[in-house]
């Protein structure tokens, strides 16, 4: 029987390892996205047999494991779980490839549902670097006026700055209160628990500064090789530019080894889809939700 817990850093290292191995590019296969949402989603993980089960509530993810093989033993698995605790198995976060997976292992057995608020956007880091012609017009008029009217810097959050990404997450939502979109109420308490095993869960971010003050931060991990999956951005309202700038600075010093970055789902939220798609994806990473029959 498959014993599902909440995750804790003692298992980063599998999981990363398992996932990096992978040819996965959704945000649902970061270990930080695990665990700082995992007590608001009710998210649990299990392993057994070198296979990956993630659940929350009571929908599942596909299994992860390094071969085909072991990923249809998980979905075998996962079926004879719910079987035995009266459940009706389904998924959620599954993209294509594994619709085509799900569909091979249980001929027949499930209908799909499109998730596009939950659908990923995958940008390539080039383009957020350089921004490069007529599209990316307003935000290079927004970062002109930024580098020419404020004395900036910007750097990679380290143990010596990491308190005062604190800061500024804390000042920011208290700031932004009465903006909040419904859905992101519980945000800063999942950056607070990121913040405090950045490092251990392995992390990577940047800080925008203005006279030395920061303005802006982000940060978030890599997911494999090549595509890196960004958590975080926050910046002041008040300061034009300080978004597409740390956003800019960030694809160019800091994740320029990587061909793309996911930014992740817009959750339904009007201003959030509209603020994703203003970047141009390369794609969406078509999500769906699966449902035995």
């Amino acid at each position: 029987m498959l014993e599902f817990k909440e995750a804790t850093l003692k298992d980063v290292t599998f999981f990363k390892d398992v996932f990096s191995s992978l040819s996965r590019m959704g945000s649902e296969a970061c270990f930080g996205n695990l665990y700082m949402w995992g007590e608001h989603y009710d998210c649990k993980i299990a392993v057994e047999n070198e296979i990956i089960y993630l659940k929350a509530g009571n929908s599942f993810t596909v299994p992860a494991a390094k071969t085909e093989e072991k990923i249809v033993e998980g979905l075998d698995c996962l079926k004879q779980y719910t079987e035995e605790n009266n459940m009706t198995l389904s998924f959620h976060c599954v993209d294509e490839e594994q619709r085509k997976l799900i569909e091979k292992t249980f001929p027949n057995e499930f209908e799909f549902q499109e998730a596009r608020d939950v659908s990923d956007y995958i940008y390539r880091v080039e383009d957020l670097a350089l921004l490069p012609g007529k599209k990316y017009h307003s935000k290079r008029n927004h970062i002109s006026f930024f580098e020419n009217n404020f004395d900036w810097s910007y750097e990679k959050i380290t143990e010596d700055n990491l308190n005062e990404c604190l800061d500024f997450a804390r000042y920011w939502f208290l700031s932004n209160k009465e903006k909040q979109e419904t859905g992101t109420d519980k945000e800063l308490d999942a950056i607070e628990k990121a913040l405090g095993a950045f490092f251990e869960i392995g992390f990577t971010g940047g800080i925008l500064r203005v006279e030395g003050e920061i303005v802006a931060f982000t940060f978030g991990e890599g997911i494999n090789d090549k595509v890196f999956c960004t958590h975080v951005e926050k910046a002041s309202s008040a300061i034009r530019g300080a978004y597409p700038m740390i956003n800019r600075e960030f694809a160019k010093n800091t994740i320029s080894k990587y061909e793309y970055v996911n930014r992740e789902e817009d959750l339904g939220i009007p201003g959030l889809r509209k603020a994703k798609e203003s970047y141009r994806p390369a794609f969406l990473l078509n999500k769906q939700n699966a449902r035995m029959v």
